[in-house]
């Protein structure tokens, strides 16, 4: 991910520091978090997108 953040910060486009950009590509890959929010917390899938 970090590999991935660092080509979207080179673009000059990023509205989010690279280390932040970083840290929401590995939270969104990760279905264990969808799941805990979707699923046992009751967030709706909208909720979890934005």
């Amino acid at each position: 991910m970090a590999m991935h953040a660092h080509a979207a910060a080179a673009t000059g486009q990023l509205a989010v520091s690279e280390e932040e950009c970083r840290d929401v590509l590995w939270s969104t890959t990760d279905g264990a978090l969808w799941h805990r929010l979707v699923e046992q917390r009751g967030w709706s899938e909208e909720r979890y997108a934005a």
